[in-house]
């Protein structure tokens, strides 16, 4: 028989056990506890902490030894908040989890075609398998996959979204949602998805006109977009050092004849809306009359 003196010092020993096997079993309770506070359901079976600790292989054992478990622990595991003893679909929890960290990453539900993840998962084509799977997918899945930011079931919806935060960053930049045309963001033609949506806008529901129509400087007709463009060029010549007094034949480097939109505007004072004479009235060196820089002619 060990001495008392012996085993005190014995229990002095950080992390010494009398029973190795039950401070294992505390040690992954312990993690588990700490994992269920934060993600809400237990890990999948391949999942390991931080520091390499197997918990999803902690968890597996647990289950597989139900019917042998002591009964305090399995009550102690059966209080904690979002455990279950049914064995999830490995597969299925695998690609949720590569979904979540994506978008915990800064991305979102809507991987871009072709995605694979660091760790070479083909996470895009995870995603196009859960929307094809809708149909008989469980509710509870379902609801996990809808939590996450920019998760849409359709394909098109996917693709509009896309469209809609391209446009969404246009006109944060650049102070209205009328691109031009030829306009591509983010490898994204922006300026003809812009123009479908014009043409398809008796067919789009009020939920993605409403948000279009938030957007500052959206407009639904084509004429509103031309003038939005010579408004943009007027304000980029302007922002680069330049004034809004300029001459009839003046050219942007693009091409574009801001010299003679600027006339056009002044000879259209009357039918221009206060908006617009506001907005061009803002802009330094304006004057609605050429070659002068007074608001009013000089009297003879």
């Amino acid at each position: 028989m060990l001495a008392p003196e012996r085993a005190s010092r014995l229990e002095a020993v950080a992390g010494w056990s009398w029973d190795p096997f039950g401070a294992a079993w505390e040690d992954g309770f312990e993690r588990l506890s700490l994992y269920l506070d934060r993600e809400g359901r237990p890990p999948v079976g391949s999942f390991r902490t931080h520091d390499g600790y197997r918990l999803g292989s902690w968890v597996t054992v647990q289950r597989h030894k139900r019917s042998t478990i002591r009964p305090e622990r399995a009550s102690r595991l059966e209080a904690l908040a979002g455990w279950s003893w049914e064995v999830p679909d490995d597969r299925w929890e695998c690609g949720f989890e590569q979904l979540r960290r994506h978008v915990a990453a800064g991305g979102d539900a809507r991987p871009p075609a072709r995605f694979v993840t660091d760790t070479g998962f083909q996470l895009e084509k995870w995603v196009k398998r859960q929307r094809a799977g809708r149909v008989s997918m469980s509710a509870e899945r379902a609801s996990r996959l809808e939590s996450l930011p920019g998760w849409v079931w359709s394909a098109n919806d996917a693709s509009w979204e896309e469209g809609f935060a391209a446009l969404q960053s246009f006109a944060e930049q650049y102070g209205h949602a009328s691109p031009n045309h030829r306009e591509v963001v983010g490898g994204i033609p922006l300026g003809r998805w812009v123009i479908w949506q014009r043409t398809q806008r008796a067919q789009l529901c009020a939920e993605r006109s409403g948000r279009l129509e938030a957007l500052s400087g959206w407009r639904w007709n084509s004429w509103d977009t031309a003038w939005e463009r010579g408004f943009t060029e007027l304000n980029s010549q302007v922002l680069s050092g330049g004034t809004a007094a300029l001459p009839a034949l003046f050219t942007t480097d693009a091409g574009f004849r801001l010299g003679g939109w600027v006339r056009e505007q002044r000879s259209r004072r009357n039918a221009l809306g206060p908006d617009r004479i506001a907005r061009l009235e803002a802009l330094p060196g304006w004057t609605w009359y050429a070659g002068r820089q007074s608001e009013k002619p000089r009297k003879e």
